[in-house]
């Protein structure tokens, strides 16, 4: 007669089964557990200690981490943890300093609350702007990154008034001060983006290095001029003209651009201007009359005129020489 299959029994296949169940549901468990605890806000002040105490003086001090650097559902919750436990964590025991770059808050986690500044004009702190024209972004971070973490953020960035200006020009909007500026001071102004370094204590120096096509918005054309001697920003022309400001006054070419030899001569592959005895010299540099380093300001005729007309006066052409190249005109 057979035995009954033991399927309960302390010893029978049955027990390894339980055993076996109760592991991975011990292992759900612990993952649960080190999940919600993981997602604590004091879990994360543990290395992001600066983050977490700026954030504490902050209007967003009583948002937890998650509902900000949470995104995309269960699935940003599974590339969190993810990265938690693979990551984070180990570094944390091992005691390694943060390294890698801070990460960009998604749209949508900002809009869970700020739904409302998509709808018309959102005026504050002296400023007014329509975000859904003017903030198509992926991300706020590009003009609010110091908001929840203030300066303990690691990469601080604000909005600058040089691309505002850019994307006033290129759709055609008012650039007029009071188009967004609404009693911001002038002096809060100056202090924000590359603003900081064109119009700081050091300006004289400095203003050169921010984008030159946004100086207009506030100065008239000829401010530049003042000083320069020439237009500033330059002419889109200007490569074919600046010959003739730089004959009148080399000093004011020098003001931005320090050395002749590194600016003028890399461009022009010969020395500018042509120095005494050039006219001379220059059969040995010149390649023919189309010379590419010649025809950049000269034209193909300037070689004509000189060295057909004025050997041979007239000869096989019946074209008398030009009065204004002469013998004199031509001695070096």
């Amino acid at each position: 007669m057979q035995e009954p299959q033991d399927i309960g029994t302390a010893t029978g296949p049955g027990r390894n089964r339980r055993i076996a169940v109760g592991v991975l549901l011990a292992f759900v468990a612990i993952i649960v557990a080190a999940t919600a605890i993981g997602s604590l806000p004091g879990v994360c002040a543990s290395c992001h200690g600066a983050q977490a105490s700026a954030t504490e003086a902050s209007a967003h001090a009583s948002t937890s981490c998650y509902d900000c650097h949470l995104d995309n559902g269960i699935w940003g919750l599974a590339a969190q943890k993810n990265a938690e436990f693979s990551r984070m964590y180990p570094a944390a025991l091992l005691g390694r300093d943060l390294t890698n770059p801070s990460r960009a808050i998604g749209r949508s986690a900002c809009l869970k609350c700020h739904e409302k500044v998509l709808d018309g004009v959102t005026a504050g702190d002296g400023l007014s702007i329509k975000h859904k024209v003017c903030a198509p972004g992926p991300t706020c971070d590009e003009c609010h990154s110091t908001v929840a973490h203030e300066e303990a953020v690691r990469w601080i960035m604000n909005p600058s008034m040089e691309d505002c200006v850019a994307c006033h020009r290129s759709q055609g909007v008012s650039v007029e001060c009071e188009t967004c500026h609404t009693g911001e001071p002038a002096e809060r102004r100056n202090i924000r983006g590359p603003w900081q370094v064109t119009h700081g204590a050091q300006w004289r120096k400095t203003h050169g290095m921010g984008d030159q096509s946004s100086c207009g918005t506030c100065h008239p054309a000829d401010f530049c001029a003042r000083c320069h001697g020439v237009p500033v920003p330059h002419t889109a022309d200007f490569g074919l003209t600046h010959g003739t400001y730089a004959e009148k006054d080399r000093k004011a070419c020098l003001t931005c651009h320090k050395s002749e030899e590194a600016f003028c001569d890399d461009c022009h592959g010969v020395s500018m201007p042509h120095p005494a005895g050039f006219t001379r010299q220059h059969t040995s540099i010149a390649k023919g009359e189309s010379d590419p380093g010649c025809i950049r300001c000269h034209v193909e005729t300037d070689c004509t005129l000189c060295h057909s007309y004025h050997i041979h006066p007239g000869g096989g052409r019946g074209v008398p020489v030009p009065w204004t190249y002469t013998s004199e005109s031509l001695r070096p």
